[in-house]
């Protein structure tokens, strides 16, 4: 398998052409059962390939299962075992149809990604289509071979062409979805590298074990690749934290998930609104004018939620030295499972703090402002213990707490935003991207 002579042909092969009939072909099928890749080096000149071929062979093993040898393992993908070979292993069908067939699945997992991705993303779903439609037309190319086949020079160049879409692929992906980790930058980066190592293959050319083996890395690595990205695919949001990850979500799901995607749903959100909030791209804003605070609630008497998590994003523009309070949380569960946790921000050294303090908390808790997105998680659940979790954008844990009750004397649930534009003292812009609650 280190080397392998590339027939003439012209610029695709659908049909297999059988070897012709010399002695030394001949010679050479009855002994290593000549497949879509000639085994030894030079084959087409003659018999001192044979010999050396032979001399290679364990004069234990019957020539009738010389193809049965052992093979270097290799990666599966999806269920097709893709074999790394080494200089005079001997070339099976398998070695060209194993590669075929794990294209094929490829595209299927691909089809996957994209119907997934349709359902909230329709414009990013049909570019991914025409990428895919493209990669398709390749491998339908791509032939299945034989015992006695020959190989072409496009059997090899039909995988690296694939190989090279598949790349253009992966980009689109990870540039596309939310949040890329950086494991998936470095597969990515790994994929590109073994494509860069490989050329195309042209008439008389040799192709090294190692060409195989590079491709057949490339594609496993792939493989992992596109795992992580449909793990990725989550409906859309400015965030991109999906309010139903379990990191955060009830078991069980949310009663309501508020994506802010209308003016309705605002409403539906809040029922003591200012006027000054505005819906735009899946966000909730506030328009203030100079030297404006407004208070924007969600206030209803009895009832109250059991979980809460809230998904926003602040941003501190000026601020003196004094401390506001941005937003507040009320959970109470008359008579004596009443809980208020409130944020503020606060100067510690001239620099700005989230300040978490309320009935609910056994001391008060500082930590820096997050400059990205952050959610704040409240469970007041009958029957467990109630806590308070804060997660950066990472899903980092910031701050988990657990809460302690007090009494309270009626049953009802507040949450409030307080976004500040008072020029002289503090401008502070919220923005939040769902709200999710659980009865």
């Amino acid at each position: 398998m280190s080397f392998t002579s590339v027939l003439p042909t012209p610029q695709i092969i659908l049909k297999a052409k059988p070897a012709p009939p010399t002695d030394a072909a001949k010679g050479i099928d009855t002994l290593v059962s000549l497949t879509v890749y000639a085994a030894p080096k030079d084959m087409a000149r003659g018999a001192e390939a044979l010999s050396a071929l032979s001399a290679s062979i364990p004069p234990q093993l019957d020539t009738a299962k010389v193809a049965d040898l052992p093979a270097l393992a290799g990666p599966s993908l999806y269920g097709y075992i893709l074999r790394l070979v080494k200089k005079g292993d001997i070339i099976l069908p398998d070695d060209q149809n194993n590669i075929v067939n794990a294209w094929k699945a490829k595209l299927d997992k691909l089809s996957e990604i994209e119907s997934k991705l349709r359902t909230f993303d329709p414009s990013l779903a049909d570019t991914l289509a025409a990428y895919i439609s493209e990669l398709k037309l390749i491998v339908d190319l791509m032939p299945l071979v034989k015992e006695g086949d020959w190989v072409y020079s496009d059997h090899f160049n039909l995988h690296l062409r694939a190989l090279q879409q598949l790349i253009e692929i992966e980009e689109l992906l990870t540039t596309k979805i939310c949040l890329p980790t950086s494991d998936m930058e470095q597969l990515l980066a790994t994929v590109k590298n073994y494509a860069g190592q490989l050329s195309e293959k042209k008439t008389g050319d040799i192709v090294a074990s190692a060409d195989w083996n590079i491709l057949k890395q490339a594609l496993s690595v792939a493989h992992s690749l596109d795992e992580r990205v449909s793990a990725r695919i989550i409906p859309y949001t400015p965030s991109c934290l999906d309010p139903n990850d379990p990191t955060w979500a009830p078991s069980d799901g949310w009663t309501y998930v508020y994506n802010f995607a209308s003016a309705d749903e605002l409403k539906q959100a809040f029922n003591d609104l200012t006027g000054y909030e505005v819906v735009e791209n899946g966000v909730l804003k506030w328009n203030l004018p100079p030297d404006t605070d407004v208070e924007t609630r969600r206030w209803i008497y009895d009832q109250t939620w059991r979980r809460m998590a809230v998904c926003l994003k602040m941003s501190i523009k000026k601020m003196w030295y004094i401390a506001t309070t941005f937003l507040y949380l009320r959970s109470y569960m008359y008579p004596d499972r009443c809980i208020d946790v409130d944020y503020s921000i606060n100067m510690t050294e001239w620099t700005p703090v989230i300040r978490v303090f309320g009935t609910g908390l056994p001391q008060e808790y500082y930590f820096p402002p997050p400059d990205d997105w952050f959610v704040i998680v409240i469970d007041n659940t009958p029957g467990q213990t109630p806590y308070l979790r804060i997660y950066d954008r990472s899903k980092n844990l910031l701050l988990d707490i657990t809460l302690t009750f007090a009494s309270c004397f009626t049953m009802y649930e507040m949450i409030t935003f307080h976004p500040m534009n008072l020029t002289n003292i503090i401008i502070a812009d919220i923005q939040v991207d769902w709200l999710a609650l659980k009865y």
